[in-house]
């Protein structure tokens, strides 16, 4: 055999020792295709599970492991909706001043730039308790004060931007501000949660007793029962014969209001108002027949205002 023959000869027995070597002891060769098409070939036993499972269309001995990266989705306040998008809301170390702040920074930012806003107004009437057999007139009696807040009633509104509504609607109502508090012990907690969009702040209030518009405590942060707006409404629904005698003591406890607030602009995207109430009251009214009575009873009622899809 000459030189050349013999070279040939010795090529043909190491790639037939490669061969061999590859199938060695029983194992079965797969083929993987990558991303970049570079082909390999290795034994079963050396390649993990998980890419040896068989995609739709293709054969058992070709896998592809190109992966597919899928794109977050921001969630956006749904136009016309009282619903707030879900959201993964973790809490921050904030303190509560800084809570309250960016709180106040925020609704108070509504009334300087006459936002727009839709808002939805909801009562609740819960046990009414009367003497003289009169407790559906107290029921009436309670609902009507509960509505004093929601202004007429339950309902949707839209007020327009810069419109006269920004003032009279948005908390604090026919107010320049949104956030009064000069007695900030008239808020339990304030806590800030955060997701990737917002800021959600909520604040706890104090229980208290009959607070009005401007008293720096309750009447700062949300819109409380007016006793002259009370005694209005009630005095419409029945013939209230001695103004003196009539007593209304409004309790508030397990009230917040909540805000969520967008993270880039700092500006509200929603706000929570959750008001509940003992009424306690009493009253001499004039009834059919020129009949009088004298309607002392208690109830509750909670009251539920959500402002959404501002327009700035």
């Amino acid at each position: 055999m000459n030189r050349s023959g013999k070279i040939t000869a010795m090529i043909c027995v190491i790639a037939l020792c490669v061969l061999t070597a590859s199938c060695g002891g029983g194992g079965k060769s797969v083929l993987l295709t990558t991303s970049a098409e570079v082909t390999t070939l290795r034994n079963v036993e050396d390649v993990p599970a998980t890419e040896l499972t068989e995609p739709a269309g293709q054969t058992a001995e070709t896998v592809q492991t190109d992966a597919v990266t899928e794109q977050p989705v921001t969630p956006v306040v749904p136009a016309g909706s009282s619903a707030f998008p879900s959201e993964d809301f973790r809490p921050t170390l904030w303190s509560k001043n800084k809570a309250i702040k960016t709180y106040a920074e925020a609704v108070n930012a509504v009334k300087e730039q006459k936002a727009g806003f839709t808002v939805s107004r909801h009562t609740e009437i819960g046990d009414v308790s009367a003497a003289n057999d009169l407790v559906d007139l107290a029921t009436n009696i309670v609902n009507l004060v509960a509505q004093s807040i929601a202004k007429a009633g339950d309902g949707v509104k839209t007020v327009a931007r810069n419109s006269d509504g920004v003032r009279s609607e948005f908390p604090l109502a026919g107010r320049d501000v949104g956030y009064d508090v000069t007695d900030e012990s008239v808020i339990e907690d304030a806590v800030c949660e955060k997701s990737a969009n917002y800021y959600r702040i909520t604040l706890t209030l104090a229980p208290t007793v009959n607070s009005s518009a401007g008293d720096g405590a309750l009447g700062g942060v949300a819109d409380p029962v007016e006793r002259q707006g009370a005694y209005d409404v009630i005095s419409n629904y029945v013939v209230i014969i001695d103004k003196n005698q009539f007593k209304l003591d409004v309790n508030y406890s397990g009230c917040s209001v909540t805000a969520y607030i967008d993270r880039d602009t700092g500006r509200l995207a929603r706000l929570e108002h959750r008001l509940n109430m003992g009424l306690d009251f009493d009253l001499n009214v004039n009834l059919v027949a020129f009949t009088t009575s004298f309607v002392k009873a208690t109830g509750t009622a909670s009251s539920s205002l959500d402002f959404y899809d501002f327009i700035w």
